[in-house]
């Protein structure tokens, strides 16, 4: 049996997959803890799994909650002071870290192994000084930079003035007090824990590149042949929580034998402008296809009586069971997050993807080129073209059957025993001199 530490991010689409992979550790007798900010408390301690709060008097719970009621209100001067107010707490965060306040959770726990969100970069620097074997976790698409060239080259010129303007745009939002001294911050940190940094630094590079990864889908999704595929990445099943807790719905309310839409465009929707804007759009698609039913999980922050009155054929809720509702799709418009494109491949619905930010259109571009579904812009589409990106998902059936081949694939890896095995091969590997994990 071993101890192992998860530090998961603190939004849902974090926090579920490492709520799979903690799973298929304890059924193999491992005993499992949670490490991260008091905003993924709840979840995680309502699936039975202890929880370690990352710097609770920095960041209390509800953190995330507030910045969604201020951008919903828009109101600009609460954004502005929680923005500054938050960047202050995460200089002294950052100053907490250098100062070593992180040893003495890493020292009580004595995990055999930290897995870790991409997405939480500092704390695999601290594991590493205090000895503790780190895998990272990818909950998206990985970013795999070109293999570096050795010599001068007009890549690497171009490369460098790019890190250049990078640090240069940095070091402005620092002295303006808009953004923390991350570069600065994380080669410090390096040098404190013995972690080496690239000197050289370049597109795409990381000073955490050279840590196994694991990326949380089959490969047959992420590998186009594009790029060479890294020795340090490696791929577990799509890791979708389906035992998971989802909220109740009125199933009543769904007509049988109409084609079912379901809208759902992430874990945080409909608090920025533009998702509101789509709101309208919406509304206008449904009213031109009557015979169609759109189920619309439209946050905690919408209006949504005034939703429905948009067409007599939508179905609003602040949150669906997508899983659920999946397995009676005809399509689904999503954002093109990686859980929801993974949960919409298990059960073989094609998509239209509307991708707004982050990895979003990276996760999109694969959809695209495997042909599960078409894509558009979440900011020129309109109702008419909506209804015309549907009507091409429905009726080619190209696109459902390419989605049901993936779908095979996804549900032959979904396997808790495999993505344990692949894991404790990293604690072999730790404790052998050695190395026995090769790409896979």
């Amino acid at each position: 049996m071993a101890n192992i530490l998860i530090a998961a991010g603190s939004t849902p689409g974090h926090i579920n997959p490492a709520l799979k992979i903690a799973r298929a550790l304890q059924s193999r007798g491992h005993r499992i803890h949670f490490w991260g900010l008091l905003d993924a408390q709840e979840p995680i301690r309502a699936e039975g799994f202890d929880f370690v709060p990352l710097f609770p008097d920095l960041f209390p719970e509800g953190d995330l909650r507030e910045v969604g009621a201020l951008r919903a209100r828009r109101d600009r001067w609460g954004q502005l002071r929680h923005m500054h107010r938050h960047m202050g707490r995460v200089r002294r965060m950052m100053e907490a870290m250098l100062e070593g306040e992180l040893d003495r959770v890493l020292q009580q726990l004595r995990p055999d192994l930290f897995l870790c969100d991409v997405i939480e970069r500092f704390l695999p620097l601290i594991a590493h000084g205090n000895g503790v074997p780190t895998v990272l976790v990818n909950t998206t698409v990985p970013v795999v930079p070109p293999p570096r060239q050795p010599g001068p080259s007009a890549d690497r010129g171009w490369g460098a003035v790019r890190a250049g303007l990078r640090r240069k745009l940095e070091q402005a939002g620092v002295g303006l007090g808009l953004i923390p001294p991350t570069t600065e911050f994380l080669t410090n940190l390096a040098r404190k824990y013995g972690h080496p940094v690239d000197e050289e630094g370049g597109p795409g590079r990381s000073i955490l590149s050279s840590m196994p990864r694991v990326v949380l889908c089959p490969g047959e999704f992420v590998e186009t042949g594009a790029t060479p595929r890294p020795e340090t990445l490696h791929f577990l099943g799509p890791c979708i929580a389906l035992d998971r807790q989802e909220p109740d719905f009125d199933w009543a309310r769904l007509q049988e034998g109409r084609p079912l839409i379901l809208v759902a465009l992430g874990s945080v929707p409909f608090v920025l402008k533009r998702q509101q804007d789509f709101l309208r759009v919406l509304g206008d698609a449904a009213a031109r296809r009557p015979d169609w039913q759109f189920v619309v999980s439209a946050g905690p922050l919408t209006d949504l009586a005034m939703l429905e009155r948009r067409a007599p054929n939508i179905i609003a809720a602040s949150e669906v069971p997508q899983l659920k509702l999946l397995q009676r799709a005809t399509a689904m418009v999503t954002h093109c997050g990686f859980n929801s494109t993974k949960e919409a491949i298990y059960f073989g619905v094609p998509m239209v993807a509307l991708p707004f930010q982050n990895d979003q259109p990276r996760v999109a571009r694969l959809v695209t080129h495997h042909g599960l579904g078409v894509r558009g812009s979440p900011f020129e589409v309109t109702g008419e073209g909506l209804v015309a990106l549907l009507d091409e998902v429905i009726t080619q059936p190209a696109y459902r059957q390419a989605v049901q081949a993936m779908s095979v694939r996804f549900r032959e890896a979904e396997s808790p025993l495999e993505v344990a095995r692949t894991l404790e091969q990293f604690l072999v590997e730790a404790r052998s001199p050695v190395p026995r994990l090769t790409g896979s």
